[in-house]
C-alpha cells in the first residue's frame, strides 16, 4: 500500500510543484511535490466520489494521472530545465532527508501496530463502518445500510475514508489491513510535512530530519492510538496549509 501510494502521489505532486513554485531545485520539486502530492490525490478521490462518480479504482487513478499529465505538459519546460542543468539540482543532503523522515516514520508507526489484527481503541470502529459502506455502496454521502433499504447519509472526513475504499478495491485486500496502512502513511506524510515546517526556521539538513521525526512524540502517539485514525490527515493539511500560508507570506506570492 506504501509503495502504491507514493507512485500515485509523486506525478500530480510533482506538476503541482512546478506550477506554484519558481526558483526552487530539483530536490525540493521531488521531495515537496510527493508531499503535496498525497494530499492533492486524497482530495481529488474525496470530489470525484462526492459528485457520483462510480468507485472503479482505475478510473480515480486514471483522473490523477491526467491531472498530472496536463500539470507537467503545462510546465514541460521547466521540467525538462531540471534535468538539463547541473548535478547540483538534485543534491542529496536535500534529497534525501525528507525521504528519510517518511521512511523512517513510516517504519516507527507500522511497529507499534506490528502485533495487532485492528487498530486500537473502540473509537476506530465507526472509521471501518464508514469506510466499509464507502466500499460497499460505491457512492457517498447517501448509502443504504439496512435491509429495508433505509437511507443515511455520512459525515465523516471523506478523503481518509475515499482512500482506503480506492486502495481496498484495488488490491482487492481486507479492509481493516489498508485502514491501518492508510492511518500509519497520513502519519508518515504529517512528519515530511513538518520536515517542510520546519525548514522556515532550520536551515541545517541533518536538524531538519531529527525535526521532522520528533513529530513522533509520546502524546501524538498517544493519539494516534486513540482510534480517531482520520486526524493523522487531517493534522497533515493543517501543516500543509500552515507550509503554504509561509510561503504566501515570504513570497508576497505563492
Amino acid at each position: 500500500t506504501f509503495i502504491i501510494i507514493l507512485l500515485i502521489s509523486l506525478p500530480p505532486g510533482l506538476g503541482l510543484a512546478l506550477n506554484i513554485f519558481k526558483n526552487k531545485d530539483g530536490s525540493f520539486f521531488f521531495t515537496f511535490g510527493l508531499c503535496i502530492g498525497y494530499g492533492l490525490v486524497a482530495g481529488a478521490w474525496g470530489l470525484m466520489i462526492r459528485v457520483g462518480c462510480p468507485l472503479n479504482p482505475y478510473v480515480y487513478i486514471g483522473v490523477v494521472f491526467a491531472i498530472a499529465g496536463g500539470l507537467l505538459f503545462w510546465k514541460r519546460r521547466a521540467l525538462k530545465s531540471l534535468f538539463a542543468r547541473n548535478t547540483h539540482q538534485f543534491l542529496l543532503t536535500r534529497l534525501l532527508p525528507p525521504y528519510a523522515v517518511l521512511l523512517f516514520a513510516f517504519i516507527l508507526l507500522s511497529m507499534t501496530w506490528l502485533n495487532n489484527y485492528v487498530p486500537t481503541d473502540v473509537d476506530c470502529q465507526s472509521d471501518g463502518y464508514n469506510a466499509f459502506m464507502i466500499l460497499k455502496e460505491g457512492r457517498y454521502p447517501t448509502v443504504s445500510p439496512f435491509l429495508d433499504q433505509s437511507r443515511l447519509q455520512l459525515k465523516v472526513g471523506l478523503p481518509f475514508h475515499i482512500l482506503v475504499a480506492v486502495i481496498s478495491k484495488l488490491k482487492n485486500g481486507i479492509l481493516i489491513n489498508e485502514i491501518m496502512a492508510v492511518t500509519i502513511i497520513s502519519g508518515a506524510f504529517l512528519c515530511m510535512t513538518i520536515y517542510f515546517l520546519a525548514g522556515f526556521i532550520i536551515k541545517n539538513d541533518i536538524l531538519l530530519f531529527f525535526a521532522g521525526i520528533l513529530t513522533l512524540t509520546r502524546a501524538y502517539l498517544s493519539l494516534f492510538n486513540d482510534g480517531n485514525l482520520p486526524e493523522n490527515l487531517a493534522f497533515y493539511y493543517a501543516v500543509l496549509f500552515i507550509v503554504f500560508l509561509i510561503h504566501t507570506i515570504e513570497d508576497k506570492r505563492i
